[in-house]
Protein backbone atom coordinates (compact mmCIF):
# COMPACT_ATOMS: atom_id res chain seq x y z
CA UNK A 1 0.00 0.00 0.00
CA UNK A 2 1.38 3.44 -0.41
CA UNK A 3 1.34 6.64 1.66
CA UNK A 4 -1.29 8.44 0.03
CA UNK A 5 -3.96 5.09 -0.07
CA UNK A 6 -2.84 4.75 4.00
CA UNK A 7 -3.68 8.43 4.53
CA UNK A 8 -6.78 7.92 3.11
CA UNK A 9 -7.39 4.94 4.75
CA UNK A 10 -6.76 6.78 8.22
CA UNK A 11 -9.29 9.49 7.13
CA UNK A 12 -11.80 7.36 6.65
CA UNK A 13 -11.74 5.77 9.79
CA UNK A 14 -11.59 8.80 11.76
CA UNK A 15 -14.10 10.36 9.76
CA UNK A 16 -16.31 7.16 10.63
CA UNK A 17 -15.87 7.18 14.15
CA UNK A 18 -15.84 10.77 14.49
CA UNK A 19 -19.68 10.38 12.84
CA UNK A 20 -20.58 7.43 15.03
CA UNK A 21 -19.38 9.49 18.48
CA UNK A 22 -21.51 12.58 17.27
CA UNK A 23 -24.31 10.56 16.79
CA UNK A 24 -24.16 8.96 20.29
CA UNK A 25 -23.74 12.39 21.30
CA UNK A 26 -26.53 13.90 19.70
CA UNK A 27 -28.62 10.68 21.19
CA UNK A 28 -27.36 11.19 24.78
CA UNK A 29 -28.85 15.18 23.97
CA UNK A 30 -32.26 13.80 22.72
CA UNK A 31 -32.55 11.28 25.87
CA UNK A 32 -31.90 14.55 28.23
CA UNK A 33 -35.10 15.88 28.14
CA UNK A 34 -36.80 12.50 28.58
CA UNK A 35 -34.76 11.96 31.65
CA UNK A 36 -35.54 15.14 33.25
CA UNK A 37 -39.66 14.80 32.54
CA UNK A 38 -39.48 11.32 33.73
CA UNK A 39 -38.14 13.22 36.86
CA UNK A 40 -41.04 15.64 37.25
CA UNK A 41 -43.67 12.88 36.38
CA UNK A 42 -42.26 10.77 39.16
CA UNK A 43 -42.54 13.95 41.63
CA UNK A 44 -45.86 14.30 40.55
CA UNK A 45 -47.29 11.43 40.73
CA UNK A 46 -45.76 11.42 44.18
CA UNK A 47 -47.68 14.48 45.03
CA UNK A 48 -51.05 13.25 43.54
CA UNK A 49 -50.47 9.73 45.81
CA UNK A 50 -50.01 12.24 48.89
CA UNK A 51 -52.99 14.46 47.88
CA UNK A 52 -55.12 11.40 47.70
CA UNK A 53 -54.38 9.98 51.14
CA UNK A 54 -54.78 13.45 52.70
CA UNK A 55 -58.29 13.57 50.91
CA UNK A 56 -58.99 10.22 52.59
CA UNK A 57 -58.15 11.25 55.69
CA UNK A 58 -60.07 14.34 55.31
CA UNK A 59 -63.15 12.86 53.91
CA UNK A 60 -62.93 10.48 57.19
CA UNK A 61 -62.88 13.66 59.57
CA UNK A 62 -65.74 14.95 57.67
CA UNK A 63 -67.66 11.91 58.16
CA UNK A 64 -66.52 11.48 62.41
CA UNK A 65 -67.75 15.05 62.64
CA UNK A 66 -71.05 14.72 60.84
CA UNK A 67 -71.95 11.78 63.11
CA UNK A 68 -71.05 13.85 66.43
CA UNK A 69 -72.42 16.99 65.22
CA UNK A 70 -75.82 14.79 64.98
CA UNK A 71 -75.73 13.17 68.58
CA UNK A 72 -75.07 16.91 69.61
CA UNK A 73 -78.07 18.57 68.29
CA UNK A 74 -80.18 15.14 69.21
CA UNK A 75 -78.90 16.08 72.87
CA UNK A 76 -79.60 19.94 72.54
CA UNK A 77 -83.03 19.18 71.23
CA UNK A 78 -83.89 16.55 74.16
CA UNK A 79 -82.56 19.60 76.35
CA UNK A 80 -84.58 22.05 74.72
CA UNK A 81 -87.28 19.65 74.92
CA UNK A 82 -87.26 19.04 78.67
CA UNK A 83 -86.57 22.30 79.34
CA UNK A 84 -90.02 23.81 77.85
CA UNK A 85 -91.93 21.06 78.64
CA UNK A 86 -91.14 19.64 81.64
CA UNK A 87 -91.00 15.82 80.54
CA UNK A 88 -89.19 13.93 77.80
CA UNK A 89 -87.05 11.97 80.67
CA UNK A 90 -86.83 9.14 78.13
CA UNK A 91 -85.90 11.02 75.41
CA UNK A 92 -83.12 12.51 77.72
CA UNK A 93 -81.98 9.45 78.77
CA UNK A 94 -81.70 7.74 75.33
CA UNK A 95 -79.59 11.69 74.19
CA UNK A 96 -76.93 10.48 76.88
CA UNK A 97 -76.80 7.06 75.92
CA UNK A 98 -76.16 7.77 72.85
CA UNK A 99 -73.97 10.99 73.65
CA UNK A 100 -71.91 8.65 76.07
CA UNK A 101 -71.24 6.10 73.52
CA UNK A 102 -70.28 8.45 70.99
CA UNK A 103 -67.18 10.36 73.49
CA UNK A 104 -66.21 7.11 75.71
CA UNK A 105 -66.44 4.04 73.59
CA UNK A 106 -65.40 5.22 70.12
Amino acid sequence: MRPEQISLLLAIILSGLNILNITLILKEKANAPSKEQDRRIALVEDDVRELKRKQDTSYADIDNLKSANKILMKSMSALLSHGIEGNNVSEMKLAREELNEYVFNR
